[in-house]
């Protein structure tokens, strides 16, 4: 199935011969979260997790974000700038430096979180990652590294302990997003694989980073391969109908051309109208006309009917002697001839 396609602005791309390095995406991206700890103090800031610093995974180091810990829900997310190819995703939680507090009272704060990708900043517009089930305090790693094959532009990391949910032993009792980096990985556009650095079929604008499965053409292509050319006069065609749109919603212009659709519109409606209740009063005068019977009459009626019909009664008595006498005169001379 072929998508939409996006516009893609790509940092600086880095090659080690013919392998691809991958680029981290979420480094020093605009970031936000819902309840920082000490609002203000950038010691626990939320850009802190895209800072590209890893040496001091402490609370205090100023290498973390930290929220607040006093709500049933906790959010944090980068917003990468625009869609991207995205294969993989690393979060580093704080580790307090002490291996001891990691594994015992740390580590807690994070079970059961998620990760999701999305073309917004509400996680359920867009596509679950990863869910933490499983997880103990004893078992979660320092860093987790997640797959996730999909397009968005925001990562998003997402803790909840709601009420009247009943958790697993050794979670906390309130929502944590303390991390200390978020990492975002991709394939260059046009280049899937292991090492990205397999092209994509030609004029596939990107396909899936693990299958190569086209997933966008370029413009003017279509087909599941973009192998099939679009036609040029109805790619103009449709781009001029688009542009015409734009202009309808955005500008003066477009406010004339909306007044002049309009009436357009309004007088091929009445005209239709009109035309269509004109002809059906004409169908229905001839409907009319084919099924009248026209009434009998004294030309045209047999005895019985003008019987039925009272007619012998309205001739007069004038013309009913004339027949008697010409029947009789008649009679006469037939007499007469014969003699």
């Amino acid at each position: 199935m072929i998508i939409p396609c996006f516009q893609f602005i790509y940092e600086e791309e880095l090659f080690c011969g013919a392998v691809y390095e991958n680029l981290n995406l979420a480094l020093n991206k605009p970031t936000w979260q819902a309840n920082q700890y000490r609002p203000g103090n950038s010691l626990f800031h939320s850009s802190n997790a895209v800072d590209g610093l890893k040496s001091n995974l402490s609370g205090r180091g100023g290498q973390c974000t930290l929220s607040s810990g006093e709500h049933r829900t906790a959010t944090w997310w980068v917003n990468l700038t625009s869609v991207y190819s995205i294969h993989d995703i690393r979060i580093y939680h704080r580790n307090d430096n002490n291996k001891l507090a990691y594994s015992t009272a740390v580590l807690l704060l994070f079970l059961g979180f998620s990760v999701y990708v999305s073309n917004t900043t509400n996680r359920l517009h867009g596509y679950l990652c990863f869910h933490d089930t499983n997880f103990t305090k004893s078992t979660i790693p320092a860093v987790v590294n997640i797959p996730c094959i999909i397009h968005g532009q925001y990562v998003i990391y997402y803790n909840e302990r709601l009420s009247k949910v009943k958790y697993p032993d050794g979670y906390s009792k309130k929502a944590f997003n303390d991390i200390c980096e978020v990492e975002v990985y991709d394939c260059r556009t046009g280049y899937y694989g292991p090492n990205c650095s397999l092209p994509c079929p030609d004029n596939c604008r990107f396909c899936h980073v693990e299958t190569g499965e086209c997933q966008c053409c370029e413009p003017g292509y279509q087909g599941y391969q973009c192998e099939i050319e679009c036609k040029k006069e109805k790619l103009q065609h449709d781009l001029a109908n688009l542009e015409r749109a734009y202009i309808a919603l955005s500008t003066e212009e477009g406010t004339v051309w909306r007044f002049r659709f309009y009436s357009t519109l309004g007088a091929v409606f009445v005209s239709v109208t009109v035309n269509t209740v004109f002809i059906i009063i004409i169908c229905l005068k001839w409907k009319r006309r084919e099924t009248k019977v026209p009434p009998i009459t004294k030309e045209f009626c047999t005895p019985v009917q003008c019987e039925a019909n009272n007619i012998y009664e309205n001739i007069p008595g004038e013309y009913q002697e004339l027949q008697k006498l010409g029947e009789s005169s008649h009679y006469d001379a037939m007499q007469q001839k014969d003699g």
